[in-house]
């Protein structure tokens, strides 16, 4: 009777051990300096397409680290609503195995940092454009790896990563996943002086216009309300406002570029040339979500072709839940919209 009891204990530790994905780690040499990266396969993958992660902001760790806090200048910064780490490019990577899919992670904080290795947020940091020369360096190492095919590559980047994932993507590339992304639109502002200008565009555009004599809070939320949740927010309003200086003239792509795109294809332009599928998530609390109105835009424009834009209620610029100035961890909602959207597009091979 024992020994029954043991090999039913037994069996389905072994049947689960036996599922658990394969994690190759490699070191990505790169300007005279080494960065961790990490390769996850599940093990009976049900697609060729390969995920690659491109992390937001100027430094991030594989795990796209968020610490639970972080002292500074004799400051002590709390950061996580439940006082702990959160991991979530691991998060991400575990629903994309799960469903089949390959998922390659790399760190941009090199292995003789270690204070950005213990605490990401303390990191050195490095410039806009050696970001993007090293997520191309992170590709081209991804592409040499067992199992990674150069022409089914999806790249899925957060907020500063999504615009790299942009400008990075090529012919080859099979798809573009976008979560809360930056400077992806009709132009390239910090969300804080794009929605200043975007504002006053619309003030400019009402009197070109003509503004309604008849001026309601009906009318007002049927014209902004983007993400129809019965409010208006800054970042809706600026949007729309986008939208008409746009159609007016007062806006166009190539102005208020930030220094390090000069020279570069803008994320803008890539969208429109790349015909393959592209997902771009955000949360209505983040104010880059400023960019949302313009891409629905681009989008029923027939500008920007193949893409699933989604505003998610509750979340802020991480995809998580806000507690005053604290963040949770990436909802369940975004992790389950990037899944289905990976399966809907990539799953079989």
């Amino acid at each position: 009777m024992n020994r029954m009891l043991l090999l039913l204990l037994v069996v389905p530790v072994l049947a689960a051990c036996e599922r658990s994905p394969d994690v190759t780690a490699t070191t990505l040499h790169w300007n005279g300096q080494e960065f961790a990266t990490r390769l996850t396969t599940p093990k009976e993958p049900t697609s060729d397409v390969t995920v690659i992660m491109l992390g937001g902001g100027f430094a991030f760790d594989e795990h796209w680290t968020t610490p639970a806090s972080y002292d500074i200048e004799g400051s002590h910064v709390n950061v996580t609503i439940d006082g702990v780490d959160y991991h979530d490019a691991d998060t991400i990577t575990a629903e994309l195995v799960k469903r089949g899919f390959r998922v390659f992670q790399w760190s941009s904080i090199p292995s003789d940092d270690a204070t950005g290795l213990a605490n990401p947020a303390l990191a050195r940091g490095a410039t806009y454009r050696q970001l993007r020369e090293l997520s191309q360096a992170a590709v081209a190492h991804a592409c040499t790896l067992d199992g990674v095919k150069a022409n089914r590559i999806v790249l899925l980047g957060h907020s500063l990563g999504a615009a790299r994932a942009c400008q990075i993507a090529d012919a080859s590339t099979a798809g573009i996943a976008m979560l809360s992304g930056a400077y992806v639109s009709l132009h390239f502002m910090a969300p804080s002086k794009m929605i200043e200008q975007s504002i006053r565009a619309t003030q400019k555009a009402n009197a070109l216009l003509g503004k309604p004599t008849e001026w309601s809070e009906e009318r007002h939320l049927a014209l902004y309300d983007f993400d129809k949740d019965g409010t208006v927010q800054d970042w809706e309003e600026a949007g729309i406002g986008d939208i008409a200086a746009y159609k007016f003239g007062m806006l166009h792509i190539d102005k208020d570029i930030p220094a390090d795109f000069e020279g570069d294809i803008t994320p803008v332009r890539l969208l429109r040339i790349l015909k393959v599928p592209k997902l771009a998530i955000y949360g209505n609390l983040d104010p880059t979500a400023v960019h949302a109105p313009a891409l629905d835009f681009l989008k029923h424009t027939g500008a920007i072709t193949r893409l699933e834009l989604v505003v998610l209620p509750d979340l802020n610029h991480q995809l998580g839940r806000q507690v005053g100035d604290l963040t949770g961890p990436i909802d369940p909602a975004a992790v389950q919209c990037i899944g289905d959207w990976m399966t809907e597009h990539f799953a079989s091979n």
